[in-house]
């Protein structure tokens, strides 16, 4: 937490990135993508998280403005998500699942990603909602290769 004026900021160093999304505040975003082959299918996914803890503040987390320079983000990603109603705890879930595919060592390849969201806001209730670990789970199989299963489990 970070204390700016009249209001605070959302800081967690050890986040691969942050959302950026006008109106909202910047959220930390833990991201964790997956290369699978081509022609790969997805099936018994599951997300599975901590406690859900929760955090009152005594002030409001500055919304973002304006687009900001990119060049004083140093080593940051910046990941925007669709707008949410305010009103709305942000982000509305507690991850988002990304699928696409590109060459990668020559190969096409799938990539599958995670963005998980530690901490959600409720503007109008000033308050923060946080887990502190997640498992993802989730079976793949394609053409080529038998059926794998894949269980990780992130410490945010």
């Amino acid at each position: 937490m970070e204390k700016s004026g009249r209001f605070l900021g959302l800081i967690d160093k050890k986040a691969t990135s942050f959302t950026l999304e006008e109106g909202q505040v910047r959220v930390p975003v833990y991201s964790e993508t997956f290369k699978l082959p081509l022609v790969t299918e997805i099936f018994n996914f599951s997300f599975q998280h901590s406690e859900i803890k929760t955090l009152s503040l005594s002030k409001k987390i500055k919304s973002m403005s304006y687009p900001i320079n990119t060049l004083l983000l140093n080593d940051y990603k910046v990941f925007y998500l669709e707008t949410n109603d305010a009103s709305q705890i942000y982000p509305e879930n507690w991850y988002k699942e990304r699928f696409g595919g590109d060459i990668y060592n020559g190969n096409l390849t799938e990539f599958y990603t995670f963005h998980i969201f530690p901490q959600r806001y409720s503007l109008r209730e000033k308050t923060i909602y946080y887990i502190e670990d997640a498992t993802i789970t989730f079976t793949y199989e394609n053409i080529v290769d038998e059926k794998k299963t894949i269980k990780m489990k992130l410490m945010i």
